[in-house]
């Protein structure tokens, strides 16, 4: 179903199971806020905020990077237990086959990644679920739902989250798992979160 579609189903603030591109279409009945148009509206202006706007300018950078592939094939791993990555056999994207490659695996909706970043991925999986196993009484990413989008009004304004982890039990925060290339020190991080 495209945005436009989802756009007649949501008529009302609730919880909505819909695929990643339709959130970031922004399925509510009318143009929404959501974190990152609130970050422009409040660091760069208006007019950036209207630009980046999937269904008033339109005119945000939507093109993947290695780091961001990364994250969203991790994410989708762990938390949904489904592995989307499509494994490119090439060193680099500069040559035309491994660029023809990656387009068609993005075409079949598939996350084109390098072999060296799929195992980066397999590898922060497999350490995320190491150390939350470590833990006995964590409840982390385990009884919910994954990449659950939340509609609601505020005033006359419609407003969208996208939440990683939503526990079943109203008592559990909102979970959120986060990658970085960055360092994980908590003091950096901290800051940059």
């Amino acid at each position: 179903a495209g945005v436009s579609e989802i756009i007649q189903e949501i008529s009302a603030p609730g919880m909505y199971a819909i695929p990643a591109a339709q959130y970031h279409g922004d399925p509510a009945p009318e143009p929404s806020l959501s974190a990152s148009i609130i970050r422009l509206l409040l660091e760069a202006s208006p007019l950036h905020a209207w630009r980046a706007h999937p269904r008033l300018g339109n005119c945000g950078d939507d093109r993947k990077t290695a780091e961001s592939d990364c994250g969203t094939a991790a994410h989708a791993l762990l938390l949904e237990n489904r592995d989307v990555m499509e494994v490119i056999p090439a060193d680099n994207w500069r040559t035309k086959v491994a660029q023809d490659a990656r387009d068609d695996a993005r075409e079949a909706g598939n996350i084109p990644l390098l072999k060296r970043d799929a195992e980066t991925v397999y590898a922060m999986v497999e350490s995320a679920r190491q150390q939350l196993a470590a833990h006995d009484a964590c409840d982390t990413f385990t009884a919910g739902k994954a990449e659950q989008t939340v509609l609601w009004r505020e005033g006359d304004v419609w407003c969208r989250a996208l939440v990683d982890w939503l526990p079943d039990s109203p008592r559990w925060p909102l979970q959120d798992y986060k990658t970085t290339g960055m360092s994980a020190n908590p003091d950096a991080w901290s800051r940059r979160l």
